[in-house]
């Protein structure tokens, strides 16, 4: 048997394909509800701001 370099298996060298399933766009209330949703937490300190 040869000797082979470390890391040089396929398995280590393709760059492996993703595919996103159950994105889903979110409507300009929602994003304001998330907003308020942590301005208030963030005064009872559960987030920090920049959360």
């Amino acid at each position: 048997m040869g000797e082979k370099k470390p890391y040089s298996d396929r398995r280590w060298t393709d760059i492996p394909e993703c595919t996103v399933i159950g994105h889903e766009e979110i409507t300009e209330e929602e994003k304001k509800m998330v907003r308020d949703f942590k301005k208030r937490h963030a005064k009872e300190g559960l987030f920090s701001k920049e959360e």
